[in-house]
């Protein structure tokens, strides 16, 4: 990630695709790195993060193609609805927050206008 510098939904996608050599914003398509990344945002103390999942129709999917088969959604919000639940209307970007209501480091929809960090990760 970047240093902890914020940046709005689609500035983390393209500060991460203008790293070139194939950086992208984080996909996540196993239990393997649901967990890799989540000892990622709670290691180094990220409050959210941004990753690359974007809403495509009714669902989500990952900006780098991986397939969207593995989802780590909380079950509660700023409604105490489960996620994903388009609170604000156009939560369009997929971030992850630690905890930030009680809920542990879980998936939320989050209007893509708001400012976090992200995580970048390059195809192998």
């Amino acid at each position: 990630h970047d240093g902890g510098r914020t940046y709005t939904g689609n500035a983390a996608a393209s500060l991460c695709t203008s790293l070139g050599g194939g950086w992208q914003p984080v996909g996540i398509s196993s239990p393997d790195e649901v967990a890799y990344i989540n000892s990622i945002v709670g290691r180094e103390r990220l409050q959210y993060t941004w990753t690359g999942g974007i809403r495509s129709g009714n669902g989500f999917r990952w900006q780098n193609g991986e397939p969207f088969s593995v989802a780590d959604w909380s079950h509660t919000g700023g409604f105490r609805r489960p996620q994903p639940d388009n609170r604000e209307g156009q939560e369009n970007c997929l971030a992850i927050l630690n905890n930030f209501y009680n809920d542990g480091i879980k998936w939320h929809d989050v209007a893509c206008h708001h400012v976090k960090p992200v995580i970048c990760e390059r195809r192998a």
